[in-house]
C-alpha cells in the first residue's frame, strides 16, 4: 500500500469509530462527496469512486488520468482545461448518467487500438472512430434519456 497505508488506517479507524457510511445514502451526491472527502486521504476521485461503485450514484464521475485524456482528446482537443472544468462539463453533458459515460471513456482509453494494432494512449487514430460512434449518440439522446428516465 505504500504511502496510502496511513490514510487507509486512519479512515478505517474513523469508520470503526462511528463514521456512518449508511447515512451517506440519504444525502445528495454533493453532500455525500463532501462527507467522504472529510476522511483522511480521500479526495474527489476516491469519493466519486465510492459514490459510483459502492452506492450506485450514477451522477458521480471519477476523473483519473485515463478519463482526463479521453475527455481532452474527444471533447477539448487543443484546449487547456482543468480537472474542475472536466467535472463541470461531465455534469452538464452527461447529467445523471455521468457514471456510465465515465466507464465508457475509461474502457475506451485503456483498450482502444489504432489501424496498426497499437493499444491505449499510443493509438492516435482511434479517436475519430469513437467521436463518430459515441458523440452523436450522446447528442441525439432524448431529454428524457439524458435525465435518466426511460423514454416512452
Amino acid at each position: 500500500m505504500g504511502f496510502r497505508a496511513p490514510y487507509l488506517l486512519a479512515t478505517a479507524r474513523a469508520v470503526a469509530g462511528g463514521f456512518a457510511l449508511e447515512r451517506l445514502r440519504g444525502l445528495t451526491p454533493e453532500a455525500a462527496r463532501n462527507e467522504l472527502m472529510g476522511l483522511p486521504g480521500v479526495g474527489r476521485k476516491i469519493a466519486d469512486c465510492v459514490l459510483l461503485f459502492a452506492y450506485g450514484c450514477q451522477q458521480a464521475f471519477p476523473v483519473d488520468v485515463w478519463v482526463t485524456k479521453g475527455l481532452r482528446e474527444l471533447y477539448f482537443r487543443g484546449r487547456r482545461i482543468r480537472v474542475r472544468q472536466l467535472h463541470e462539463f461531465a455534469a452538464r453533458h452527461f447529467g445523471p448518467n455521468a457514471g456510465y459515460a465515465q466507464q465508457y471513456l475509461f474502457h475506451y482509453m485503456r483498450t482502444r487500438r489504432d489501424e496498426d494494432g497499437a493499444e491505449g494512449e499510443s493509438a492516435p487514430g482511434a479517436d475519430a472512430r469513437t467521436r463518430a460512434l459515441v458523440k452523436p449518440s450522446l447528442r441525439e439522446a432524448s431529454p428524457a434519456t439524458r435525465a435518466g428516465r426511460v423514454a416512452a
